[in-house]
């Protein structure tokens, strides 16, 4: 795990990554994390980005079909 991730994880209520464009490796890290069926908190918070950022990219990403597909995880898993 990169520095920034973990700098991330120590600095849980910081969002430190709004309106900072998306990289392609965030982009990859994003679905290696969606696709491994990690909750909506810890992505967000692993990515400093609020669970409505996470919630479009995947959208963007075509990985989900809409947000609530997003925030449906946080119950199941």
């Amino acid at each position: 795990m990169s520095k920034y991730y973990k700098k991330n994880l120590n600095s849980k209520n910081d969002i430190i990554s709004a309106r900072v464009v998306w990289g392609v490796n965030e982009e990859l890290h994003l679905t290696e994390l969606f696709e491994k069926g990690y909750c909506v908190d810890i992505i967000s918070t692993l990515h400093g980005r609020t669970n409505s950022a996470i919630a479009a990219r995947l959208v963007k990403l075509s990985l989900i079909d809409k947000r609530s597909d997003f925030y449906a995880r946080r119950r199941t898993t």
